[in-house]
């Protein structure tokens, strides 16, 4: 059953028993997963495609794609057609989406010349099919969490492991047992703080909302689909209303929208009307996502109180 599918190639369809050039396809099913990104998708889903996620920063995560390793010198990004259109995919709604096939050896890229020498990923979208009109809703809730992330030390630990350290290389402890004993008993929290600074910074998860809605049908003559796409995500920092007149968390809105229309012009003339695109609204630190993760890291409990008193 396989054999007999219908597979994209660059100059058309046929087949699949029929070619014999190197490529893979995804299912429908597979491509719809819950991210905003679709190249975090591929990863695992396709025979010699590797892609690596640098970065879960909403608006920031896209993957990194190789196809078979790097080819070029310049830039191992494979070539990617949309509808027969270069363009990058990860702002496409993945429920327009019809078929997504990658070609990967010099056989299947050999159309496209030296822009395919890192592979190619043609993208077909939905287009509208004779009949009724069809309707379909989909709405969705994601709560997006970190399996495991480091625990840190009380600011009393810190400062008795300190004083540990210090011994094991034959140095003066840096805490009197005084300050020990202050540190413990959260006696003086400007000199001697004790914060928690993932805590205090970081929300234990961040959620993500979509929904889409998508219209097809037509008669003889005229075919259509037409489709919109709401997607939101927030990143893990916490915010402060009462401290702050701005949002100070890492936040991503997209709206996608797509019109892909057929017109029989005559009998032997169709043409094909395909209008896309999409609007992002996004709210990001000054600072990088390893920088601040990086702040994390270095600050101890007794660096500095999140305010004096």
């Amino acid at each position: 059953n396989e054999l007999e599918e219908t597979v994209i190639v660059g100059y058309g369809t046929q087949r699949k028993i029929s070619n014999i050039g190197a490529q893979s396809s995804m299912k429908l099913e597979d491509i719809k997963t819950p991210s905003a990104s679709l190249t975090t998708t591929l990863a695992g889903r396709l025979a010699g495609v590797v892609a690596v996620q640098r970065t879960g920063e909403p608006g920031k995560d896209a993957a990194d794609i190789w196809i078979r390793g790097i080819a070029t010198p310049n830039t191992a990004t494979p070539l990617i057609l949309v509808d027969g259109v270069e363009r990058a995919f990860n702002d496409i709604d993945p429920e327009d989406i019809e078929s997504l096939t990658t070609l990967k050896d010099a056989s299947a890229t050999a159309i496209y010349g030296q822009r395919g020498a890192n592979g190619v990923i043609l993208i077909t979208t939905k287009r509208g099919e004779k009949g009724k009109v069809k309707i379909n809703v989909k709405a969705g809730f994601d709560w997006n969490t970190p399996v495991k992330v480091p625990e840190y030390a009380s600011g009393y630990d810190w400062a008795r492991l300190a004083n540990e350290a210090r011994l094991g290389r034959y140095d003066s402890p840096i805490y009197t047992p005084e300050e020990l004993e202050i540190i413990r008993s959260g006696l003086d929290t400007d000199l001697y703080p004790n914060i928690d600074w993932r805590d205090l910074m970081l929300k234990s998860g961040a959620p993500r909302y979509y929904a889409n809605i998508s219209f097809s049908g037509g008669s003889d003559n005229v075919r259509y689909y037409v489709s919109g796409q709401y997607t939101s995500e927030q990143g893990r920092y916490k915010t402060f209303s009462s401290e702050n007149k701005y949002n100070t968390n890492t936040t991503y809105e997209r709206y996608n929208y797509r019109a892909n229309v057929d017109m029989n012009i005559t009998k032997t003339t169709v043409l094909k009307v395909s209008v896309g695109g999409w609007l992002v609204n996004r709210t990001t630190p000054t600072r990088s996502t390893g920088g601040i993760w990086e702040d994390f890291a270095k600050f101890t409990p007794l660096s500095t109180p999140r305010k004096w008193s």
